[in-house]
């Protein structure tokens, strides 16, 4: 699941995008030092191939998220519903 907060105000495309997933299975932010460091990356990619960059854990509004940028490929996504993978 997408969770968009009101952070985004103005989307006139010209700047990144931040996405911010909400899952289960996804590692909790607080459980990383006990991650070796294969289990510690995480990569997000969108249905359309492009990679949400600098994906990460973090924690928003008491959440474990994985939050990531969509940059100057924003033009190129479309409207509805996209599949998206996490590893």
């Amino acid at each position: 699941m997408v969770v968009q907060y009101p952070d985004l105000i103005l989307d006139d495309g010209l700047a990144s995008l931040s996405l911010y997933l909400r899952g289960r299975n996804f590692g909790r932010l607080q459980d990383m030092p006990l991650m070796d460091l294969s289990e510690q990356g995480v990569e997000v990619i969108l249905g359309n191939n492009t990679e949400c960059a600098d994906a990460q854990r973090v924690m928003k509004n008491f959440e474990d998220l994985v939050q990531c940028r969509v940059g100057g490929d924003v033009a190129r996504l479309t409207v509805g519903f996209m599949n998206f993978t996490i590893k």
